[in-house]
């Protein structure tokens, strides 16, 4: 009787085979986790490329500029208000800070502007309180370096001009912009005695051009007033009518309306209008108790 032959494991080729099977499945498994590692990766890497590219820039605004300048000048001198302190000794600064904006053209616009939106400061030194020496100060001067690097490396400005902050005299504001900003210094070469230093964002000043552009329309000889309009106000009459004024160069100047007109120059003064000029009922109307002086020089008030 045959007998059946006994089999105990693997032959020689069965076991080669089976290595073989399982180092493919062993490859391929790793290929395909690799290949799902490198597709996220980049997926990751794209997105955060992306993010990187589209985040935007950092918008500063101009009290970010003040507050960096008050800091430089605690870590130099001893830093006191102005109104606790107007004659500071040696190694300190007087300073005030307010929310006054540099004057700006607006483009389409021909007056330059100003608003209180912004931020500035103003800085006192020793030889400032001592009005000694001639102008300006050295102090002065390294001060107003200080400022500008803090604009053009802190801030990336760049110093895109000179203007004169007064009408018909020469440059004597150095002008920097960039992110949105317009900031001011004095030049470091201006004989002035302390320093100011403003900011405002230019976007601020399209609505105040806007606003302002009526009054500006109907005011005399209107000019490319560098020094910038500016405190305009509106008061409320009588019978509906309205009255504005507004900071003209060294000056104040006067508006009125009816409730169905439009805006009519009344006139500019620093010292005040004569009583007897307000002599129609639209006038007593609009400017009923605006201050006057009466003919005796006394004040009153348009009745």
């Amino acid at each position: 009787m045959a007998r059946l032959k006994s089999s105990q494991g693997f032959s020689a080729v069965e076991a080669l085979l089976v290595l073989v099977v399982v180092s493919i499945l062993g490859f391929t498994g790793w290929f395909v986790y690799h290949r799902a590692q490198k597709v996220a990766n980049k997926s990751n890497n794209s997105q955060s490329s992306s993010q990187a590219t589209t985040s935007p820039k950092q918008q500063y605004m101009p009290q970010d500029v003040i507050n960096k300048i008050k800091a430089t000048l605690k870590g130099q001198y001893t830093v006191f208000d102005t109104a606790s302190n107007n004659h500071p000794a040696s190694g300190q600064v007087s300073i005030h800070v307010d929310d006054t904006t540099p004057p700006y053209r607006v483009a389409g616009f021909k007056f330059y502007v100003r608003n209180h939106s912004g931020a500035s400061i103003e800085i006192m030194t020793h030889e400032d309180a001592g009005l000694t020496g001639n102008l300006p100060h050295p102090e002065d001067q390294a001060m107003r370096t200080t400022v500008a690097k803090i604009y053009t490396n802190d801030f990336k400005l760049t110093k895109t001009t000179s203007e004169a902050t007064s009408l018909g005299d020469s440059p004597d504001t150095d002008v920097y912009e960039g992110g949105g900003l317009i900031c001011t210094i004095d030049m470091t070469t201006e004989p002035s005695a302390l320093s100011t230093a403003s900011c405002g964002r230019i976007q601020g000043y399209t609505e105040t051009a806007k606003t302002y552009k009526p009054f500006i329309d109907v005011l005399p000889s209107a000019t490319d007033l560098a020094t910038g309009y500016s405190g305009l106000k509106l008061t409320t009459g009588q019978n509906g009518f309205t009255r504005a004024s507004m900071h003209v160069p060294d000056a104040e100047a006067e508006f009125y309306k009816s409730p169905t007109g439009s805006w009519t120059y009344f006139g500019v003064t620093q010292q005040g209008f004569d009583c007897s000029k307000f002599n129609t009922s639209d006038l007593k109307n609009a400017f009923s108790g605006f201050q006057c002086y009466a003919s005796s020089g006394q004040t009153s008030t348009v009745q």
